[in-house]
């Protein structure tokens, strides 16, 4: 399936083995997730998702079900990033929504975010609209939801941020998002655990009685 994904182009160039290495990596973190590929967007009755959609995809953490319309006019990059993109906020969404990233972690964000601000105005002129369209997106959208999803995801953004954060403050962002989604798959895996330890308690309790 990462093949065939992979072998669909893209509008912008695309590091095919990176995105394969970036699918890989999230799906061991959250293996339980679900891709649902959407080819016509009058088949999605609920509205919120169907909005969603129109930017190409949509992740509904109730469900750990990520929608993928590759029909999208918005986005540019290819299918295999695209559903990175989503799957980036399957494993970090909760932590950052539920306010469990560090003080740390939070902090170098945002001044990751202050430099690919000042990057972007600073070379407004030499930098594609595609480039600085999907800039301006991760710095000014949902923060920091959509700073780590285009950042982590999108090869051809990757390749500007080495410019605009050097190499360092590329393996920095990474390391963020390696901590953020290594703990939040941790904590489901021990909410997992907590949960069959309560439901096996529940079946003895039944069963003596």
């Amino acid at each position: 399936v990462v093949e065939v994904l992979a072998s669909i182009s893209s509008k912008v160039a695309s590091d095919v083995d990176y995105a394969k290495d970036t699918l890989r990596f999230i799906a061991k973190l959250n293996p339980d997730v679900q891709i649902h590929i959407v080819s016509d967007l009058n088949n999605i009755q609920d509205k919120v998702i169907r909005a969603g959609l129109v930017d190409g995809g949509f992740y509904v953490p109730e469900q750990n079900t990520s929608y993928i319309y590759s029909k999208s006019n918005t986005w540019e990059g290819s299918l295999l990033e695209l559903i990175n993109h989503e799957l980036v906020h399957t494993v970090t969404e909760k932590s950052i929504t539920e306010g469990h990233i560090s003080q740390e972690n939070l902090s170098k964000l945002n001044d990751i975010k202050d430099i690919i601000d000042n990057y972007r105005i600073d070379n407004y002129l030499d930098l594609s609209e595609n480039v600085v369209d999907r800039l301006d997106y991760a710095s000014s959208t949902n923060f920091p939801h959509e700073l780590l999803s285009v950042s982590i995801s999108e090869s051809s953004i990757r390749n500007v941020l080495i410019d605009a954060l050097g190499t360092d403050g590329l393996q920095q962002l990474d390391a963020v998002f390696a901590d953020i989604s290594t703990k939040q798959a941790k904590q489901n895996e021990h909410g997992k655990q907590n949960g069959n330890s309560s439901r096996n308690e529940k079946s003895k309790n039944s069963n003596a009685q």
